[in-house]
C-alpha cells in the first residue's frame, strides 16, 4: 500500500493500492518514492525549495512611469509571458508585476538612456533579497508622465 499524504489536494490518512495510484496526476513534486529513504526525501525537499526561486523570466511591458530625458530611471509594470504551473501541472497565467525597476547602462556620469515602452518584451531578473530600501527613493519621486508606446522622450 502507498500513502498519498502531503501532496496538493491529498487527504491525510488516505491509502490506495499501488495499482490505483499509477494513473493519478502528479501531486506537486511528491511521488510514491519521495519518502522512500533519506536521499529521496532530501531530493523532494530540494525540488520544493527550488520551485519557489524566481531568477529570470520573459516579460511584456504594460505601463512605464518615467520623467523622461535625463531624469533617473522610473518604474514599470509588466506581464510575465511564461505561465506558472499548479500542483497538477496545469498552466496558470501570472498576474501583472507592479513597481519593477528597469536597467540603464551607466558608467560614472555617462549613460545609455533607452527607457522601455509599452509593448516591449524583455527579460526580468529578480532579486533574492528584499530590495524595498533601494526602491524607496524611486517610488517617492513624483513621476507623473507615462509614455505611450512608440513615443520617445525629448
Amino acid at each position: 500500500m502507498v500513502h498519498q499524504g502531503g501532496g496538493v489536494g491529498a487527504l491525510a490518512g488516505s491509502y490506495k493500492l499501488m495499482s490505483q495510484t499509477a494513473n493519478l496526476p502528479p501531486l506537486g513534486y511528491q511521488d510514491p518514492t519521495s519518502t522512500g529513504g533519506a536521499k529521496n526525501g532530501l531530493d523532494f525537499l530540494v525540488r520544493q525549495i527550488l520551485a519557489e526561486v524566481n531568477t529570470v523570466t520573459l516579460l511584456k511591458v504594460t505601463a512605464v512611469t518615467s520623467a523622461g530625458g535625463l531624469a533617473p530611471a522610473g518604474l514599470l509594470t509588466a506581464q510575465p509571458l511564461v505561465n506558472q504551473l499548479d500542483g497538477y501541472g496545469n498552466s496558470e497565467p501570472h498576474g501583472p508585476l507592479y513597481g519593477l525597476m528597469y536597467f540603464r547602462l551607466q558608467g560614472g556620469s555617462n549613460a545609455i538612456i533607452m527607457d522601455p515602452a509599452v509593448g516591449d518584451t524583455g527579460i526580468g531578473a529578480f532579486a533574492s533579497r528584499d530590495i524595498s530600501s533601494v526602491k524607496a527613493p524611486i517610488q517617492s519621486r513624483s513621476i507623473t508622465r507615462t509614455r505611450p508606446a512608440g513615443r520617445s522622450a525629448r
